[in-house]
């Protein structure tokens, strides 16, 4: 999963990759394609290279990561020029510099029901 983060002076935005170990199913049928919504990540505010992402019930703990080589995001732009020739090119839309990595297994978040007292 990419995330967007930031714009830089230049136009260009800087974006995030989010690795997750495993896979995402939705609880009911809904289209992951269609709902960017899967979850909340928070910066830890002590560290700020600690990460938790809530899933619904569940909580992930990862680590931010700067990548040893950033990769550009690129976009395929139909450019027509003066004379009326086409042709394809590719645009820089974003950069990518760093990763949030959670590589352990989730840890269940279990309340006790509002209104019962044991």
């Amino acid at each position: 999963m990419i995330i967007p983060v930031a714009a830089s002076e230049d136009g260009i935005q800087e974006w995030a990759l989010v690795e997750l170990q495993g896979k995402i199913e939705p609880q009911r049928d809904v289209d992951l394609r269609e709902s960017l919504a899967v979850g909340t990540m928070q910066l830890s505010k002590a560290n700020q290279d600690v990460v938790q992402l809530q899933i619904g019930y569940h909580v992930l703990e990862g680590k931010r990561m700067l990548l040893k080589k950033p990769m550009a995001i690129m976009d395929k732009v139909q450019e027509i020029d003066f004379e009326g020739n086409s042709q394809t090119v590719c645009k820089v839309i974003g950069v990518l510099r760093h990763k949030y990595l959670f590589k352990t297994r989730p840890r269940a978040l279990i309340s006790r029901p509002q209104g019962r007292r044991e």
